[in-house]
């Protein structure tokens, strides 16, 4: 009689698990090439914004929109460097999910924090997530 109850139970969840794992989040990544492009996404979807930053000339990107709830930052910036040398530049990544559905607008600012001018670059792209 145990058996009889064992058989629905095991195909309930090889059901469970095959539903759970269809979908699996995608990675994204874009970059200086993708300012002003409009980006699909789905609910789960990694996004990484990966651009050109030299810190050593004083300069960083600044994200200068809210774009929550649709997208959440997934950790912190991460910068490397493109070699060992004194002065040389990099690329820095912004790490986000795709946290709702909708449309967002994600704008960042290449400039010196403590100046009060216009950036010398902007950077922006539209977020579809669906």
């Amino acid at each position: 009689m145990i058996r009889t109850y064992r058989t629905p139970l095991i195909i309930l969840l090889i059901t469970l698990l095959l539903a759970v794992g269809a979908y699996s989040a995608r990675k994204v990544e874009i970059g200086d090439k993708d300012s002003g492009k409009m980006i699909d996404l789905k609910k789960g979807d990694l996004l990484d914004v990966v651009l050109r930053e030299n810190p050593t000339t004083g300069y960083g990107w600044d994200v200068i929109s809210k774009v929550e709830p649709c997208l959440k930052k997934h950790g912190g910036p991460d910068y490397k460097a493109d070699n060992k040398m004194v002065g040389s530049g990099g690329r820095i990544t912004f790490h986000y999910i795709a946290s709702a559905k909708g449309k967002t607008q994600l704008k960042l600012a290449y400039k010196r924090s403590w100046e009060k001018f216009p950036p010398i670059k902007t950077y922006k792209v539209n977020v579809r997530i669906r």
